[in-house]
């Protein structure tokens, strides 16, 4: 078999009268009627011709050219049958079926299917013959080839077995990337976790490795992953107060110490597998400020001096900021310390109700007049010490200048070590003025100004405005 692609688009590109490298029209003309001559006088010689590649004029004219040397020798011949092409797509795109008894029996199966339900199929299926061309096609069932080669076979430029072949091969890597991404996913469809057990005052328990299955039929594994973990408490998103309180009686606070630092909780947790597993730092921090306000979990401190805690609060909401110096204060601790600072704050004002004016004789707790949290634990704290003559300053009034950046750092701070040295004292009001200035050599434009406006507006500033 002789095969020359292309040789209507290579015969076209010949003007008639010039030379070029590969002769001219005439001469490749003449070419071919010695060929298509030479292959007439051999049986077995076949030389293939096709009629789509004309194009432009000069194309149909090559073409109708080589068709009168074609015709002189030609004779139809239909190169490839419906039942050849079976064998030539499937040793194109499968290996060899070693397994000779296995595809006979699928094949056998469907075959009995068809004659057990011979109302419901074509009266082909019914036919003896019907078996072995599922055998032949096979592991393509024939009604698929039928259809290409008999139906689609007459759409323009669809090739036979070439078309056939294209297209199934593109369906069959299709089915082989699917099957394979559902066998990777129902092989590895188990999450494996480490898991240990303790008890208080038992020690650990060895470590075992736990396994839970995951849908494999799941469309985004890992939503599927996320959510397996959630159900098993391997990833916790939320997490309420009392069970904190509960971490914390069970492994921090102890007889003698009543507070612990907030962020060796949350850093334990991340060490160790018999703790709770919680998604982040900011699960933790929400979990903190959801049991600021009641009294039955836990109580803050921004610190410890001298027996002493600094920035305490007890029941009241806040935000607490998860740094080294945050203490979580075991609830009876706190309410102790609590009606200790009461006691104190009671007692400095009875004293200065009896001395009258604005000078008094007060008798103050010792080092100053915040109690120690170990005194308040034992149900009182120090009096005493020395007796001075002291006005009683009853107003305060402080200024500060923010950095614009980092302002809302500033702030922070400025509330947990000022403003709540006053809100956590019983009858102290607290009041707050901010001030804003901003300027602008080359003005503000419109979008900026509306920006600001209604953002004060939401946040009800009680002047706000803009001048030239």
């Amino acid at each position: 078999m002789i095969l020359i692609d292309e040789l209507v688009a290579y015969v076209r590109q010949f003007e008639e009268g010039k030379t070029l490298t590969g002769g001219t029209f005439d001469s490749n003309l003449s070419f071919v009627q010695a060929l298509t001559e030479a292959l007439k006088a051999v049986p077995t010689a076949v030389l293939p011709e096709s009629d789509k590649e004309a194009g432009s004029q000069r194309g149909v004219k090559a073409l109708e050219a080589l068709a009168h040397s074609f015709g002189r020798v030609q004779a139809p011949w239909k190169p490839v049958a419906t039942e050849e092409a079976f064998e030539i797509v499937r040793r194109r795109l499968f290996a060899s079926i070693n397994d000779k008894l296995a595809m006979e029996s699928v094949c056998r199966a469907f075959a009995d299917f068809y004659i057990a339900h011979r109302d419901d199929f074509p009266q082909e299926t019914q036919e003896s013959r019907y078996f072995e061309r599922l055998v032949h096609a096979y592991p393509i069932h024939p009604e698929v080839f039928d259809r290409l080669y008999e139906d689609w076979s007459t759409l323009d430029n669809f090739q036979r077995t070439r078309g056939v072949l294209k297209m199934m091969a593109n369906a069959s890597l299709e089915q082989a990337e699917e099957t394979v991404r559902r066998m990777i996913r129902e092989t590895y469809k188990w999450l494996v976790a480490p898991m240990q057990e303790a008890r208080p005052g038992k020690g650990l328990s060895e470590l075992r490795w736990e396994h839970f299955q995951v849908n494999p039929g799941a469309q985004n594994w890992s939503q599927e992953i996320e959510r397996v973990l959630k159900e098993n408490e391997l990833l916790i998103n939320e997490w309420a107060p009392i069970h904190l309180v509960k971490v914390l009686k069970d492994w921090f606070w102890k007889d003698d110490v009543k507070e612990t630092s907030a962020l060796n909780v949350w850093q334990q947790s991340c060490q160790q597998l018999y703790l709770p597993r919680l998604k982040d730092d900011t699960v933790f921090q929400m979990t903190l400020a959801a049991g600021a306000e009641s009294r039955d979990f836990f109580g803050f401190a921004q610190g410890k001096e001298d027996g002493r805690y600094v920035g305490f609060s007890y029941g009241k909401r806040t935000s607490p900021i998860l740094d080294s110096s945050l203490l979580l204060i075991e609830p009876f601790a706190a309410a102790a310390y609590m009606e200790a600072l009461r006691a104190a704050e009671e007692a400095s004002r009875a004293k200065a109700a009896e001395a009258g004016g604005g000078a008094s004789t007060t008798s103050v707790p010792a080092g100053g007049g915040t109690p120690r949290a170990e005194d308040s634990t034992k149900g009182g704290y120090a009096t005493g010490g020395t007796t001075r003559r002291q006005s009683v300053k009853k107003q305060f009034y402080g200024s500060i200048e923010l950095d614009p950046f980092l302002a809302k750092k500033q702030f922070a701070d400025l509330v947990d070590e000022v403003v709540q040295q006053f809100t956590m004292r019983p009858g102290v009001k607290v009041k707050i003025a901010i001030e804003i200035q901003a300027e602008s050599a080359t003005g503000f434009d419109d979008g900026l100004q509306r920006a600001v406006k209604e953002n004060c507006n939401v946040l009800k500033f009680k002047n706000a405005e803009f001048e030239e």
